[in-house]
C-alpha cells in the first residue's frame, strides 16, 4: 500500500460522524447495534451468541477494512 497525503474537510467530517451516530441511536443516546457483528463478519462453523463462537483475525481484518474504505470514499466525496 502506497502512503499518501490525505487532507481532510474537518467540518464535513465531524458532520458525517454526527450523522453515523444516529444509526441506531436509542432514546438515551445509546445504540442498538455494535460493528462487526456476524452480519458483519463470518464465525467459524457459523457458530453464533454461544461459547463456541469464534471469528478469524483475517476475517476481522477483512470487515475493519469495508468500513474503512467506506468512510474513505465518503470524506473523498
Amino acid at each position: 500500500m502506497q502512503l499518501q497525503k490525505i487532507f481532510v474537510n474537518g467540518e464535513r467530517l465531524k458532520n458525517t460522524i454526527e450523522a453515523f451516530a444516529n444509526f441506531g441511536r436509542t432514546d438515551k443516546n445509546g445504540v442498538t447495534r455494535l460493528s462487526l457483528t456476524e452480519e458483519d463478519v463470518p464465525s467459524v462453523n457459523g457458530k453464533s451468541h454461544c461459547e463456541e463462537e469464534l471469528t478469524s483475525y483475517e476475517d476481522c481484518e477483512k470487515g475493519v477494512n469495508v468500513i474503512l474504505e467506506t468512510v474513505m470514499l465518503l470524506l473523498s466525496k
